[in-house]
């Protein structure tokens, strides 16, 4: 089980709320598992998959339009752990009674935390810095906006 605590917030609440989103999810694989026999693994493991990729390419959307230089670095980590995650899901496909559910959630839970606290901190300062800047723009675009009308 992995709890959500604030060392996991970036500031962003799009990137934190798809974080809590991934914890509940390792969760629910985590918990289910371990108590009913006819909890459905393989949707829950579906479900993930396709959160997962949406999570990297939301992230990398954000980094791109936020010009982060590491991008591409960013990008083959997702790559990776896509790849390793996909491995998973063929695995309990190929013979969910033989899937190690303990193994891919020491998997899950030492990936998620790597991802927010070292991975994603490598960006969050440089989108956080391009949010700020994008305000003030908008500010000053309002306030000469007032004055012409």
């Amino acid at each position: 089980m992995i709890v959500w605590s604030i060392e996991y917030e970036t500031g962003i609440p799009e990137i934190d709320a798809d974080h809590q989103r991934l914890f509940a999810l390792v969760n629910e694989v985590s918990d289910g598992s371990k108590s009913d026999e006819d909890f459905p693994l393989g949707e829950v493991i579906v479900e993930l998959a396709y959160y997962v990729i949406y999570h990297f390419r939301r992230e990398e959307a954000l980094m791109l339009a936020c010009d982060y230089e590491h991008v591409d670095i960013h990008k083959k980590e997702h790559q990776r752990l896509e790849e390793t995650f996909l491995s998973f899901k063929q695995d309990f496909e190929n013979d969910p009674r033989a899937f190690n559910v303990n193994g891919f959630t020491d998997f899950l839970t030492r990936w998620l935390r790597n991802h927010i606290l070292v991975s994603d901190n490598d960006y969050i300062a440089d989108i956080k810095h391009h949010i700020k800047k994008q305000q003030k723009l908008n500010f000053r675009l309002r306030r000469t906006s007032l004055r012409f009308e």
